[in-house]
């Protein structure tokens, strides 16, 4: 059920115009996944907003969104490739990769506990270790999000273990940090858009958002695979 990277033709020249195509090309389904994955996020956000329970709220997220997502990456990871994914086989994706998406997300679920918990314990006037420690958490945890978004899709499409996943997913963050800060950016106009214009708007947010991160992941692949080749022919060169 994986695919070839070498089936995708992306570069830094066409990224946006590629996924623009993709997001056309593929709208109906986008928008059937994005209904879906917006019901299955409604018990979450009902809970942050009557109780303002983030823990519970993050749980809920955690235990049903995540894996939909990772399993609703794999079609739009294939269409990169210029083939169609039928509904069967995400569900099957879903279910067999289920243990392994929780497994892989976990570490950003812990992080957000940790970073709710340290932001309620702080006080109306922390120390400034306090705060800073507040922040630094903030920044570990959304460094954490853009780790798991590569690392779920992927898991999806090149049927990695959770270790090697989360192991790429994070070489792929460091080594490029400005595409994991478009990402973030993109996550945050999408919500301010959606938050301002209300409505079905917010359908907006998961069927624009994943094929762009999925399509980032492709192309930062293809450029640590170009830098392996490179490097390879390098090291070569320099033996003879």
């Amino acid at each position: 059920m994986s695919i070839r990277l070498e089936d995708v033709r992306i570069d830094e020249r066409t990224y946006v115009r590629f996924t623009a195509e993709l997001i056309w090309s593929e709208a109906l389904r986008l928008a059937a996944q994005a209904l879906l994955l917006i019901t299955f996020t409604l018990p979450a956000w009902w809970v942050m907003m009557n109780s303002g329970h983030v823990p519970v709220a993050a749980l809920l997220a955690w235990l049903l969104p995540v894996p939909l997502w990772m399993a609703f990456s794999y079609p739009v990871g294939r269409a990169a490739t210029g083939r169609s994914t039928p509904w069967l086989d995400v569900l099957r994706t879903f279910f067999t990769r289920y243990p392994q998406a929780l497994f892989t997300s976990l570490p950003l679920f812990l992080a957000l506990n940790l970073w709710v918990t340290a932001a309620n314990l702080q006080g109306s006037n922390p120390p400034w270790f306090v705060t800073a420690g507040v922040v630094a958490n903030l920044g570990v945890t959304l460094v954490l999000a853009v780790v798991t978004l590569h690392a779920l899709t992927m898991q999806a499409l090149f049927d990695l273990p959770v270790r090697r996943s989360l192991q790429y997913g994070l070489a792929l963050t460091l080594r490029w940090p400005t595409v994991s800060f478009g990402l973030l950016a993109l996550t945050w106009l999408l919500t301010l858009g959606a938050r301002l214009a209300g409505g079905a708007t917010w359908l907006l947010i998961p069927a624009l958002l994943q094929p762009f991160a999925v399509t980032a992941t492709l192309l930062l692949c293809l450029r640590g695979q170009r830098l392996e080749v490179e490097a390879g022919g390098l090291s070569e060169g320099d033996s003879q």
